[in-house]
């Protein structure tokens, strides 16, 4: 809440179609942490429902300079959709929300149909490298680089004090891609 004379400003995107709020940052000062990331999360998750986000599972957090910025995708039937992901950033002073990105999720959010994978988890593991130790794995739906989704399995391994994301085509055995995970504050859920 700002103090007597500060003025708080609200910048927001809308669609046309709907009236969907595609992204929205509060403006207004932060003050010394009172609440812990992990009540953020609880905040951001009810943030979501209030507005009718189903079946979003966290995917990540990077907290700094007094906010939490917590990533969530759609999950169907136990795959993670990456293409249906939105950011909630909450202050960490009082516990409000300050900041939501959800263009990608109203552009690309669809029930999907899935099929089974081609591949077995261990079927996929075999084509990662022997240097990486795997610490975890689930299926996802990721896009490529013509937005064409592909289900994949997403392992989440180690290589010496790096952490990487590795997705294996799940119908192929092919690796689609690769990613350092970032560090400072940033967490993979």
């Amino acid at each position: 809440t700002p103090s007597r004379g500060q003025v708080t400003r609200v910048w927001a995107d809308v669609s046309v179609r709907g009236g969907k709020v595609l992204w929205m940052y509060r403006d207004s000062p932060i003050g010394s942490e009172s609440i812990t990331p992990a009540m953020a999360v609880n905040v951001a998750k009810a943030f979501l429902a209030s507005r009718g986000f189903q079946n979003m599972r966290e995917i990540s957090r990077h907290d700094y300079q007094g906010v939490s910025a917590i990533g969530f995708a759609y999950e169907q039937n136990g795959v993670v959709v990456y293409p249906d992901y939105v950011v909630v950033r909450v202050a960490l002073d009082d516990g409000r929300v300050d900041g939501f990105e959800g263009t990608n999720y109203q552009i690309f959010h669809k029930a999907r149909p899935l099929k089974e994978p081609g591949l077995s988890q261990a079927q996929a593991r075999e084509e990662l490298s022997s240097r990486l130790t795997v610490t975890g794995s689930r299926l996802a739906v990721i896009l490529d680089d013509f937005y064409k989704e592909k289900l994949v399995y997403e392992f989440r391994c180690k290589l010496d004090k790096d952490t990487y994301l590795v997705y294996i085509n799940a119908e192929t055995g092919e690796e689609e891609e690769v990613k350092k995970a970032e560090t400072g504050g940033f967490e993979l859920v």
